[in-house]
């Protein structure tokens, strides 16, 4: 087997410019050996990358099964290329997400920098998994406080529906800030009629201490006026009013009952001198 000329030495044989890939000899009859293969059986078949099979061809060095993630050719000694990497060069490279830096890894297509926010994975193609969102999904959408829909974005797990009450913010994870409160964080803390100077919860507003005179104790935030009025009550001693039931601690005037003396009983006693008998 020769290439180019074809003269031939009368004898030896000799083939004057060499064999062609795959063989090798004064006389280029004997094929490569040794684990190599190619034009002048310069090439090992070690350095393929070949997936199962291992036999190499003498003449292209030919892997049977295809190449390893990575690498493509006949004999799969070439990397992937024009923004290609893993299986048969399948996966393209402007398809991930990455973080930063868009080199390209010709095998795994390693993102090198991590990922952007709401992606996964060593080529970052993939969403957050397991009720999980944001940066490195590393955010765990059951902490958020949603009210209604509990689906949730992988990139910003923003709550479709909005926020319960006392908490802000696109995944309703912030609560509202110093001196606010309830839905929207619509409500001020200032405005509440507490008896004391009460912390003010982020959520209901609560008064601690309860609520000043005139205001509702039944509301937490205190910020409804009571429905009754002490000075309407029938007390022996109206002075005293307590801020929940407007009991009479001294009792009632007569005529009146229940606890807070409101109730005439209309029931008049007349009282008759006892005659001598």
């Amino acid at each position: 087997m020769t290439t180019g000329s074809q003269e031939c030495h009368h004898i030896t044989e000799q083939c004057y410019n060499g064999c062609q890939p795959g063989y090798r000899g004064e006389d280029c009859t004997l094929n490569c050996q040794n684990g190599t293969y190619g034009d002048g059986c310069s090439k090992l078949c070690n350095k393929r990358h070949c997936k199962g099979s291992q036999h190499c061809y003498h003449i292209t060095g030919q892997c049977t099964d295809g190449c390893q993630p990575g690498y493509r050719g006949y004999d799969c000694i070439l990397k992937c290329q024009n923004g290609t990497y893993g299986d048969i060069c399948s996966e393209l490279c402007n398809k991930r997400h990455c973080r930063g830096s868009q080199d390209c890894h010709h095998i795994s297509g390693q993102c090198y920098n991590g990922c952007t926010t709401g992606y996964t994975g060593e080529d970052c193609r993939w969403h957050c998994l397991n009720g999980t969102y944001g940066d490195r999904c590393s955010k765990l959408c059951n902490k958020r406080h949603c009210t209604g829909s509990q689906e949730c974005h992988h990139i910003t797990g923003q709550c479709t529906d909005g926020c319960k009450p006392g908490y802000r913010g696109e995944d309703c994870t912030v609560e509202c800030p110093d001196g606010f409160y309830g839905a929207g964080c619509q409500k001020n803390c200032n405005n509440r009629k507490c008896l004391k100077n009460s912390t003010c919860d982020h959520v209901t507003g609560e008064c601690i201490g309860g609520c000043s005179v005139g205001y509702s104790p039944t509301i937490l935030d205190c910020t409804q006026g009571c429905s009754k009025k002490c000075s309407d009550r029938k007390c022996n001693d109206n002075l005293n009013c307590n801020s929940k039931t407007g009991e009479c601690i001294d009792g009632c005037q007569p005529g009146f009952q229940s606890i807070d003396c409101s109730y005439g009983n209309n029931i008049v006693l007349v009282l008759q001198p006892i005659k001598n008998i």
